[in-house]
């Protein structure tokens, strides 16, 4: 048995972001809501809106979306988020112009 637990912010800049915590056997409810928390906050104070799990996913909506509508604001890029930068240049042709603040 198990559960998760989602967090999600409103920012002022207008994004959305959040975290999640997967309970595993044993684990308590509020264990896994304290690091899904943290978690949360650690993405926010790295400037992230989305959990680093989800990355792919978003550059992969961007690619496929309306070029107005592709701008993130993601913290620091997971190896899968460069693998996923990879695969949508080689399939897609898409790149995206990347740059820290």
């Amino acid at each position: 048995a198990g559960g998760r637990v989602v967090f999600e912010l409103d920012a002022t800049t207008m994004s959305a972001g959040g975290d999640s915590g997967l309970a595993t056997g044993g684990a308590l409810p509020e264990e896994v809501g304290r690091a899904a928390a943290s978690a949360c906050i650690d993405q926010v104070a790295r400037g992230g809106v989305v959990d680093h799990a989800c990355q792919p996913m978003l550059l992969t909506l961007a690619a496929l979306g309306p070029q107005e509508l592709a701008r993130a604001r993601i913290g620091p890029i997971t190896a899968p988020a460069t693998r996923t930068l990879r695969l949508l240049d080689d399939v897609l042709g898409v790149r995206f112009r990347l740059r820290p603040q």
